[in-house]
């Protein structure tokens, strides 16, 4: 039975037609509707001829993914998600993809279509924030998954480009304040018969285990060893918390993880190699590399470091349940609240 989140192809017009990018501005009007609102569009590639039982199971999971971040509250102070509303979603057959559709902030709602958003990937390259912005950024962004793991949903997929910042007003430069965390597309519920989406992989070589959509082979360096290509465990929470340890690095150098590495020499060329995410934590530890834990402490405070040094061990004394929920809200964001400048 269809609902308000199910939405159709043809209420959806998008600013820019050629784009391939991940994240794409909009305009929706709704059936009945006589005025058109300006949406983000987030695809899901759901891949070529999946067989019925795997069809039926990512397509109940799209609209249970979509009517949960539908009813997420937004964020009014420090302790809220930072999440996009989902407004719901429609399938594009031709392009094989679920697209979920997002209202975007209320600070955005007298914009005419030239909404500037920013990744923090690429807020690392054209901004230079002060420490206390950064550790609001990180104690923010350790709050919104907390709020999804709340929910026992699992995001699986927390990177620097999947966290936006918009502009506070029409014109504005985006406010690194307020970030937004999207990228649900491989989401699910934490539970033990849950259905496990795998990244679709591009190339034939054994050791290559991209994301189909990364224009940036290194953005595979979020993912937590244990669950690549050939996992030894199913996904937990501790594994998104690792992907925000490694997230909360760049953020204290304020330069994506890939830049430290290439520039010292651990990383070569455009290709990133199981190898290669495997070795990130040993490469993390060593005193000389940036990133450390005796850089973090230098740039952020032992505290930072610290924390930092929770998520990426998984050293939360619990492995699961409401006991890791509480180990993480004490030992992260209770941490974060603590650091002074």
């Amino acid at each position: 039975m269809a609902t308000e989140l199910d939405l159709r192809k043809q209420e959806i017009t998008e600013i820019d037609a050629s784009s391939v990018a991940s994240l794409r501005l909009a305009w929706h009007k709704g059936r009945g509707s006589s005025a058109s609102e300006l949406v983000m569009v987030d695809p899901k590639d759901y891949g070529n001829n999946p067989d019925d039982d795997t069809g039926n199971k990512v397509y109940n999971r799209v609209k249970d993914l979509a009517r949960t971040l539908h009813n997420f509250e937004p964020a009014s102070d420090g302790d809220g998600p930072r999440i996009l509303k989902c407004k719901g979603w429609y399938e594009d057959q031709a392009a094989a993809q679920f697209c979920f559709v997002y209202q975007l902030p209320p600070e955005c709602a007298n914009h005419s279509g030239d909404v500037e958003f920013l990744t923090l990937y690429k807020a690392y390259g054209i901004s230079k924030p002060p420490v206390g912005t950064r550790i609001r950024l990180a104690r923010s962004l350790a709050a919104t998954v907390l709020s999804i793991h709340e929910k026992d949903w699992l995001h699986k997929g927390i990177r620097s480009d999947r966290i936006l910042f918009f502009p506070s007003r029409p014109g504005g430069r985006p406010n690194l304040d307020w970030p937004r965390l999207v990228g649900f597309d491989y989401a699910r519920r934490d539970g033990p018969n849950e259905y496990s989406e795998k990244p679709i992989v591009l190339g034939n070589a054994a050791n290559q285990t991209y994301y189909p959509e990364d224009s940036d082979k290194h953005l595979n360096l979020y993912r937590h060893p244990s669950v690549l290509r050939n996992p030894t465990t199913t996904f937990k929470k501790i594994h998104d918390y690792y992907s925000l340890g490694i997230v909360m690095v760049e953020i204290a150098c304020w330069k994506p993880l890939a830049s430290l590495l290439t520039k010292s020499r651990e990383l070569q060329g455009t290709e990133c190699k199981e190898e290669d995410i495997r070795r990130v934590r040993e490469i993390l530890k060593r005193y000389e590399f940036p990133g450390s834990p005796v850089d973090i402490a230098f740039r952020m405070g032992n505290i930072y470091r610290q924390v930092v040094e929770v998520c990426l061990d998984g050293n939360f004394g619990a492995s699961d349940g409401p006991c890791l929920l509480a180990s993480f809200r004490q030992r992260v964001i209770s941490e974060l609240d603590r650091c002074i400048i």
